[in-house]
């Protein structure tokens, strides 16, 4: 392998993650300067350094600058899976959420702007507050922001796709949050939730397993919690970049 990638390993047999070092032959003459080509690379050396906390802020900045560019997507989500969460600040983040749509529906629009703001400022790597700031900029007459808003959306959610399919606890979804699982289930499988239960795997690492009924039958999805588990090795173990190789 060459020196200049670093494996992204989850529990055993689950998908890998392999994340470019050197980025130079990702910038292109018609994307934006090279400003967000040197903050994805300054948070990449901050993640080798083992600073998840200050590696997202530069990976939000490559970002916002281009929201175009699909590797800062991945690596910002890499950045806030090491930097772990607690369960209370999972809960806290749903309940936010679920006010914000609240809001959005009765067009409370300056208290809606005002809570998802504070989601997006809390935890950029969240899909579900831009989808909603998607919304509340084109009511607010903001096509600009609004498609801004919802390129990051799409980035943020396909780098979620991206680590797996949900069949299997080998292919699960790695999420950082409840309200990440309703979003893949309701939002892109366009299923509905009868249960949930939580699984322990003998190797370690906690699933959460939703029970949905979709168009085409009953299913089981995986999501991999191990961000937010309570034990802090947990959440390390899914996103612990491994020891690179020699080439």
């Amino acid at each position: 392998m060459p020196a200049n990638r670093v494996v992204i390993g989850t529990f055993p047999g689950a998908l890998l993650i392999i994340l470019a070092l050197v980025a130079l032959p990702l910038a292109r003459a018609e994307e934006p300067g090279p400003d967000w080509l040197l903050s994805f690379q300054e948070g990449l050396r901050l993640i080798q350094e083992d600073r998840p906390a200050e590696a997202i802020g530069h990976f939000q900045r490559a970002i916002e600058v281009n929201p175009d560019a699909s590797e800062p997507y991945t690596a910002i989500r890499l950045a806030s899976g090491l930097r772990g969460r607690s369960v209370g600040e999972v809960g806290v983040e749903r309940g936010l959420i679920h006010l914000a749509h609240q809001q959005l529906q009765r067009d409370e629009l300056d208290k809606a702007e005002s809570v998802l703001k504070s989601l997006v400022q809390a935890r950029f790597a969240n899909p579900e507050p831009h989808l909603l700031l998607q919304a509340l900029y084109a009511k607010r007459g903001r096509p600009a922001a609004s498609d801004h808003a919802g390129k990051i959306f799409k980035g943020l959610l396909e780098a979620l796709l991206a680590t797996g399919d949900g069949k299997t606890p080998e292919t699960a979804f790695l999420v950082q949050g409840i309200a990440e699982e309703y979003l893949v289930v309701g939002y892109v499988f366009r299923c509905r939730t009868r249960g949930q239960r939580v699984h322990f795997p003998p190797a370690g690492g906690v699933y959460d397993i939703l029970e949905v009924v979709c168009a085409d039958g009953e299913r089981s999805v995986y999501f991999d919690v191990t961000a937010w588990g309570p034990e802090p090795a947990w959440r390390l173990k899914t996103y612990r970049p491994a020891p690179q190789k020699s080439p």
